[in-house]
């Protein structure tokens, strides 16, 4: 029997004399900690998780895989039913409000054409909203961008709005579209709890382009409830650090969005002057001092990440020290609110602190403030890790830790917009990181974060001690 792939919006089916083995293989990952399962213990279960079932449905998603084992074990097959690609239909190359696309920016929009869904790895800064606002532009079709929390939210916003020139619906934070906009943006939280409301069903159905944004979210239980329940045909995804190596992970967002199509890195953006070039210091916390005896990283992290006086002073001095150097928008990346206050109390430069407990208007206020130069030091906790545009920083201190890959690159990502240089460069930006000695947990994952640096070849990484800022 000849084997037939019928393509739909959110699922495929495949039936016939297929590999079903070699197939499965390629559908399926191992979930995380699957070796602690009772279950799998007792050999009742694989430890995996399979994206093909025994009817032949898959997730539309991971169709190239299954192509792809079709054509190695040289098995014919038609597809029937939808075709995502998108002929006829020409990239734009500016938009209306006079903003010109980048070569990469046009080659990504090719990329979506071509096939109708995947995702977009384009490193921070180099302009995913532009790209996609563009890409809304050629398709010309109702189309729902998902964004995580208000701040992005608003932003996107303002920045569909003021490109497309034309309203832009939003859903979050107590608003709702008005039924005649073409681009919705919508907060994943507000609409993951909203998706049986009567008034959400005819939004989510008309919806023919869903672009996910920091698509390496769309593993998460709400973002894959909305991508099941949402018949949008065209899917995309954005993000700089999009996949991570974690196969079940990758394959859950891969499952919703397609493939990857088009990656633009940080380096390719350094060297060609568009983004800042980082020089990043690592300072040198508890060298002589380790303390191997605490059981947990949660207490490590308060003792000697948010309360060590040394490394707060270094922060503090730092700060100081490029304040008299000229920099006048210095941001402190934070994780908890008492390590912000902590230094808050620390920075003797006029310093204002945002975190999730002030209302959007607040931290919109003093966000434009800080633009603005109106005082020196902003402090931010992990609201500002990602999506939020800041391209006038020109210091930065990642005062958190974590060994993330994706939040390291992302809150690293807040600072690398060009800065103005009279050679045409993308400047450069300071940035202070640590290596935190006085831990096992915590060494582990500053030796991780300058792993990561150390990747990217358009970094310059150097260390010294604290006592070189501190005196």
């Amino acid at each position: 029997m000849k084997v037939q792939i019928e393509v739909g919006a959110i699922h495929s089916r495949i039936s016939g004399s297929y590999p079903r083995y070699q197939i499965d293989k390629a559908l399926s990952a191992y979930r995380e900690g699957y070796f602690f399962s009772k279950a799998f213990k007792k050999k009742r279960w694989d430890g995996k998780k399979h994206f093909l079932t025994m009817t032949g449905r898959f997730p539309t998603g991971l169709l190239p895989r299954v192509k792809y084992i079709l054509k190695k074990s040289k098995t014919a097959y038609e597809v029937v039913g939808r075709s995502n690609g998108l002929r006829g239909v020409v990239p734009v190359e500016s938009l209306p409000d006079g903003t010109v696309m980048r070569d990469y920016q046009i080659d990504a929009q090719v990329a979506f054409l071509r096939r109708g869904r995947g995702v977009w790895e384009h490193a921070t800064g180099s302009g995913k909203t532009e790209s996609a606002i563009a890409l809304c532009k050629a398709l010309n079709v109702q189309t729902m961008v998902l964004v995580r929390g208000l701040d992005l939210m608003t932003q996107t916003r303002k920045r569909f709005r003021r490109r497309l020139k034309e309203p832009i619906g939003v859903l979050g934070g107590g608003k709702r579209p008005q039924g005649h906009e073409r681009v919705v943006i919508a907060s994943v939280d507000t609409l993951s709890a909203s998706l049986r409301r009567k008034l959400i069903q005819p939004v989510l159905k008309q919806t023919q382009l869903l672009i996910f944004d920091e698509t390496h979210h769309a593993a998460a239980t709400t973002w894959q409830k909305i991508a099941t329940i949402c018949p949008a045909r065209y899917r995309l995804g954005m993000s700089g650090t999009a996949f991570t190596g974690r196969k079940e992970r990758d394959m859950s967002l891969e499952a919703v969005t397609g493939p990857r199509i088009h990656r633009v890195t940080s380096t390719e953006l350094i060297k060609r002057g568009i983004l800042a070039k980082p020089t990043l210091t690592f300072v040198k916390i508890d060298e002589d001092k380790p303390n191997w005896d605490m059981s947990s990283w949660a207490q490590a992290y308060q003792d000697l990440i948010v309360k060590n006086k040394t490394r707060n002073t270094a922060i503090a001095m730092q700060c100081k020290s490029w304040y008299k150097e000229g920099h006048r928008r210095i941001l402190v990346l934070v994780r908890s609110i008492k390590h912000g206050e902590l230094l808050k109390r620390a920075i003797i430069l006029p310093t204002v602190y945002l975190h999730g407990s002030h209302d959007l208007a607040h931290r919109q206020r003093f966000l434009k403030k800080f633009r603005r130069g109106e005082f020196p030091v902003l402090i931010a906790s992990t609201i500002f890790d990602e999506g939020i545009d800041i391209p006038e920083i020109d210091a930065l201190v990642l005062a958190s830790g974590g060994k993330s890959r994706i939040k390291t690159i992302q809150r690293l990502g807040r600072g690398l917009r060009k800065k103005a240089t009279i050679d045409g460069t993308g400047g450069q930006l300071p940035v202070l990181e640590f290596v935190d000695y006085g831990n096992q947990y915590l060494l582990r994952h500053s030796l991780s974060r300058l792993y990561d640096y150390r990747t990217e070849k358009g970094f310059k990484v150097k260390s010294i001690r604290a006592e070189d800022i501190i005196g």
